[in-house]
């Protein structure tokens, strides 16, 4: 009898990257678990209590609220440090070799940034996206709407949502500003509803440009972040041939392999709304796919074992075993919105067959495939028998 084993393990190094549970403290005492931890996750949106391990592992899409008298410590596979302070409560949701980003929905949260990534925002209700220029930071979110940025060590630009008049119109135009924290400057901002409600009147576009171009040079932004403030501005204002023209002169500028990061998507977002405002359709359309990046793959891990042998001359067996772990999607499954369409697999499945070698030219196949599911993805009835006659010839 001859016997041949094949296996194989496979990831996605490029967006199947996590966060795990380094350390955690009760009452100032380092143990092992905290009881009564809510995660909350797409399997269980409204949450469950569950007894959280040092090492356990999140992925994307997970969220996490530390108790009470709780510090929770989490490091992301790219070496970043998240320090869940008692009452926080975080989202993980984005994590890939090129970039994180977290979504911060109360309390305060540590972030210590080892590791220079392509992106890496923390975002706080829609409307504030602090993006990191430096290694340590604490951002805070309260139920009220305040949010709270200090800088620890390094740099940080925080894009705020801001309300423009122009001259003495009476529609209000939405912008972002950037503003920089620096630990050698202005270490700490501070922003209520009543800022965010606020309205700054210029006398006409030209000045709010000026005033906006000003922010963008004081945070050191780069052609991208100025593009998206200003070309916002231009749209907003009623100058579309202005707002195409600032979009695609950064979508020139970009090097011809730029890594995905939020930017680039609502760089690309920002262009197909302003054509599709143009009656542009079929141009709209290709930058709606360019943001939303058609598919998404998370293909968490995976792998098979497969054991193949000679009974005899006209008999073989076959055995083989495999799983998968991967969450497909369409659009962004981390924005309040929502994806388009969600896939997920959790499952393995065990296949037993048979060759029956007739001569090198046919061989008969039996196959019994038995699939099952895992982690919490319903069971369905979706076991196969097959057979099959292989005829192959060649000269």
């Amino acid at each position: 009898m001859v016997l041949w084993v094949t296996s194989a393990m496979f990831a996605s190094p490029a967006l199947a990257l996590n966060v795990r549970v380094e350390s955690i403290r009760i009452n100032d005492q380092a143990v092992d678990q905290a009881p009564a931890v809510i995660v909350i996750s797409a399997q269980v949106p409204q949450g469950e209590r569950r007894t959280l391990r040092k090492e356990d592992v999140f992925a994307a899409g997970f969220e996490l609220v530390a108790p009470a008298m709780t510090l929770i410590v989490l490091r992301s596979d790219n070496g970043n440090r998240i320090l869940l302070e008692p009452g926080a409560r975080l989202r993980v949701a984005d994590i890939t070799a090129t970039g994180e980003r977290y979504l911060l929905r109360r309390g305060s949260i540590l972030f210590e940034v080892v590791r220079a990534l392509s992106f890496f925002n923390v975002e706080f209700e829609e409307k504030f996206v602090a993006q990191v220029r430096g290694t340590r930071f604490r951002v805070t979110g309260k139920e009220d709407g305040t949010f709270t940025c200090e800088v620890l060590e390094g740099r940080l630009v925080v894009q705020r949502p801001e309300n423009i008049r122009l001259g003495r119109a009476e529609r209000t135009v939405s912008a972002t500003t950037p503003v920089a924290l620096d630990q050698n400057g202005k270490r700490i901002a501070q922003w209520t509803e009543v800022d965010i409600a606020a309205t700054r009147s210029f006398a006409d576009l030209k000045d709010a440009q000026r005033y906006l171009t000003e922010k963008t040079e004081q945070a050191r932004s780069d052609s991208l972040e100025r593009a998206l403030v200003l070309g916002a501005l231009f749209a907003e204002g009623g100058k579309q041939s202005m707002a195409l023209a600032t979009y695609t002169q950064a979508e020139e500028d970009l090097p011809r392999e730029t890594p995905g990061s939020p930017q680039l998507a609502e760089l690309y977002m920002g262009k197909a709304q302003l054509l599709a405002r143009m009656n542009r359709a079929q141009e709209a359309l290709a930058y709606y796919d360019l943001a939303r990046r058609v598919y998404g793959l998370r293909l968490n891990n995976g792998g098979y074992v497969q054991l193949t042998g000679l009974v005899s001359r006209f008999l073989g067996v076959l055995v083989r075993a495999e799983m998968r772990d991967a969450f497909v999607f369409l659009g962004d499954p981390t924005l309040a919105e929502g994806a388009e369409r969600l896939y997920v697999t959790k499952s393995w499945r065990l296949t037993a067959g048979l060759r029956f070698p007739i001569n090198q030219f046919i061989v008969g196949k039996a196959e019994y495939l038995h699939n099952g599911e895992y982690g919490g993805v319903p069971t369905i009835a979706n076991d196969v028998f097959t057979t099959s006659l292989v005829m192959s010839w060649g000269k």
